[in-house]
């Protein structure tokens, strides 16, 4: 999968995926690398739960697995988001997260905006400084264009929700679905490491003067494994979703 994903080239003239480029493009970005870097993300921490889990057959550590298999989940519901629904959708979708993604560069660049002038020469800090005031005015345009969400239309990006809008990937198959909305909140949970997350994770070990307990934490290898199945699946809906719509159709969408 990752091979694909890097040596893919521009859709061709013709395809619903040039044509979203085509729209985006204006905008600063293109749906293709929105779609790929995700996906990217996705298999990049799928491979390093893979590692983690290698490191030892009988334990597992209690919160790592967690932050990384919901990086992978996130990044690959992501791409699914990116990819599903009508060409009005999916372009919204794109705008929605270009958004967030600028607004983030300009948070970056202004607060760090000291020290990233310290490496700069003299005559290149007007450059700076007028990247990111066209980074701003990108910005207004984003959030002009975000004024008037339809129905169902969402005008900021939220993790949860677009996670659980992935669950359509497992309908009509003949296995239990997993819980992907539950998937992301355990993993959050023990990623940040709450106690109503990470707690069930505890196991006594011994028991010690005093009336002390000794504890010790311990990822479920079970559970770790189960979602990166889920999040592989998802991962290939959209990557697939995605090479589809880079083939020039014929007749309309």
């Amino acid at each position: 999968q990752i091979a694909m994903i890097s040596c893919v080239e521009r859709p061709p003239a013709g395809s619903l995926a040039a044509e979203d480029d085509g729209y985006l493009q204006p905008f600063g970005v293109l749906q293709q690398d929105l779609v790929h870097f995700r996906l990217r993300s996705a298999w990049d921490h799928l491979q390093a739960v893979e590692v983690l889990l290698s490191y030892s057959s009988t334990t597992t550590a209690p919160f790592a697995p967690y932050t990384i298999a919901r990086a992978a989940l996130v990044a690959a519901a992501t791409a699914h988001w990116l990819v599903d629904g009508d060409a009005d959708q999916r372009r919204w979708n794109a705008v929605v997260i270009h958004t967030r993604d600028v607004r983030r560069d300009v948070s970056f660049l202004e607060t760090n905006r000291a020290e990233l002038l310290r490496s700069l020469k003299p005559e290149q800090v007007r450059s700076f400084d007028e990247a990111i005031e066209t980074r701003r005015s990108l910005l207004r345009v984003l959030d002009a264009r975000l004024d008037d969400p339809q129905p169902g239309q969402i005008r900021s990006f939220d993790e949860k929700s677009v996670v659980a809008q992935a669950q359509i990937v497992f309908q009509n198959q003949d296995q239990p679905e997993p819980r992907l909305e539950v998937m992301y909140m355990r993993l959050s949970g023990v990623s940040h490491a709450l106690p109503w997350a990470s707690q069930r994770n505890r196991r006594k070990i011994a028991d010690l003067p005093n009336g002390l307990e000794r504890y010790v934490h311990e990822g479920d290898r079970a559970e770790i494994l189960n979602c990166a199945a889920a999040t592989a699946r998802v991962a290939t809906a959209a990557w697939e979703h995605y090479r589809d719509s880079s083939e020039v159709r014929i007749g309309p969408e």
